[in-house]
């Protein structure tokens, strides 16, 4: 335990490195270790790396956790870069910071690596970079860049068996994520922020079609939440690695350019209109607030069918106009 002895609390050094080693049990800090520009290690060999009312502090420096177990340190801890490598099948690793964070390199490991635990890690106010591979296995890896306006950037390789990306913007061109079947949502942190699909808007999540194309599921790929402000499709979306597109929205769904994708589920609560050239096999939507309408047009054949849980359209009174303009209905 990183705890009180003779008056003194926790670890503190003037920038120095600090290396703090549990060899045949559980690490836990009671207390802060505060390094400044210096590197904090800890290792539970056989172990977990806990926090209960401790913290670690290096706003300048680098955290590296290294443990058997599922190791959870979640509170305001700041730091500028972050490593971890959990060794233990099915063991997971959640780490919070304050401030702005990189998943980086730190000593000799690259970016935060389990063996089929869940991967969880999140700022409270401020950017998070990936520099470095995230790769959970046979889990699912959570990112958020935490407070209004923060910047997820991904400039790595994100694997596991799903993915949820949260943040106000998202810059992803430089990283990939691959999750097999699994679901990987890209979702907003302040609640009615707009998504534009297409183009980088300034204040608002914006995602283009090259940021997109990053992204490989054989599962669903879901752009928004039930919260999320109004989704306007501004330049062409046809998604590369996925074929099974979700779009979900607390305001409304429209645009005029396209969308082209074999499987299209629409989730809202404002109305549909999505009335350019798209190119869907599978359409299916809900519209839920009242009286709001749902309006789609299809260049090609269409198929009003089963997409991502939902069947068919619905709306709440709301007019319904389907449309294609070469092709079966």
């Amino acid at each position: 335990v990183v705890g009180t002895a003779d008056g003194l609390n926790g670890v503190t050094t003037s920038n120095g490195a600090v290396t703090v080693t549990a060899a045949t049990s559980d690490l836990t800090l009671a207390q802060d270790i505060s390094a400044g520009s210096g590197t904090v290690t800890l290792t539970a060999t056989t172990g977990a790396v806990t926090e209960t009312t401790g913290k670690v502090t290096a706003a300048t420096g680098n955290l590296l956790v290294q443990a058997a177990n599922s190791s959870s340190l979640v509170n305001a801890n700041d730091v500028a870069k972050l490593a971890a490598n959990i060794t233990g099948a099915g063991q997971g690793i959640s780490y919070t910071d304050a401030n702005a964070l990189a998943v980086d390199t730190v000593g000799a490991v690259n970016g935060v690596t389990t063996s089929g635990g869940v991967v969880t890690v999140t700022t409270t106010s401020g950017s998070l970079d990936i520099n470095q591979n995230v790769a959970a296995g046979a889990a699912a890896v959570n990112l958020t860049a935490g407070g209004a306006g923060s910047v997820l950037t991904n400039a790595a390789a994100v694997t596991g068996n799903a993915a949820t990306l949260s943040a106000d913007d998202m810059v992803l061109a430089g990283g990939t994520i691959n999750t097999g079947a699994g679901r990987v949502i890209l979702q907003e942190v302040t609640a009615t922020r707009a998504i534009d699909l297409g183009t980088n808007t300034a204040g608002q999540l914006g995602l283009t079609s090259g940021e997109i194309n990053t992204i490989t599921t054989t599962g669903v790929l879901q752009v928004g939440n039930a919260t999320a402000g109004a989704i306007n499709v501004s330049a062409a979306i046809a998604p590369t690695g996925a074929t099974k597109l979700d779009l979900e929205s607390g305001s409304t769904v429209g645009g005029a350019s396209t969308i082209t994708t074999t499987d299209l589920a629409i989730r809202s609560v404002g109305a549909v209109s999505l009335n350019a050239a798209n190119n869907v096999t599978n359409l299916a939507a809900n519209v839920s607030g009242a009286g709001n309408a749902f309006s789609y047009n299809d260049a090609n054949a269409l198929v009003v069918g089963t997409a991502d849980g939902l069947n068919g359209v619905t709306t709440s009174g709301g007019v319904v106009t389907v449309t294609t303009t070469s092709g079966s209905l």
